[in-house]
C-alpha cells in the first residue's frame, strides 16, 4: 500500500517515487564520487536527520540509524565475498 505521503509514478519502464508533502532540504554534502561506469554517487544529510542517497538515477532517504546500519552490513557483505574470492584463489 503507498503511503499517503507517497506517490508512485511511472515513466518509460521506470518507477518513481515522489514525497509529495515536502522535497529534502540539503544541509551538508557527506560524500560524492563516481564508480567505474561513471555513474555518480553522492550522499547527503537532509534537514530532519535525514540521508539521502543518489546512485545514478537511484534515490533512497533513510534514517541515520538505517544508514548506520546499510554501512555496517555492506561493509560486512564486502569482507565476506573477500574471503569468500580469498578461499576460491588459494
Amino acid at each position: 500500500m503507498i503511503s499517503s505521503r507517497l506517490r508512485m509514478l511511472s515513466k518509460k519502464r521506470q518507477i518513481i517515487w515522489v514525497n509529495i508533502n515536502k522535497m529534502g532540504i540539503i544541509e551538508d554534502e557527506l560524500s560524492s564520487t563516481q564508480l567505474s561506469d561513471q555513474t555518480k554517487v553522492t550522499v547527503e544529510y537532509n534537514e530532519g536527520d535525514i540521508i539521502h542517497i543518489h546512485i545514478g538515477r537511484f534515490r533512497m532517504d533513510c534514517s541515520v540509524e538505517e544508514f548506520e546500519e546499510l554501512a555496517t552490513s555492506t561493509k560486512q557483505a564486502k569482507e565476506d565475498l573477500l574471503s569468500v574470492k580469498d578461499g576460491i584463489q588459494s
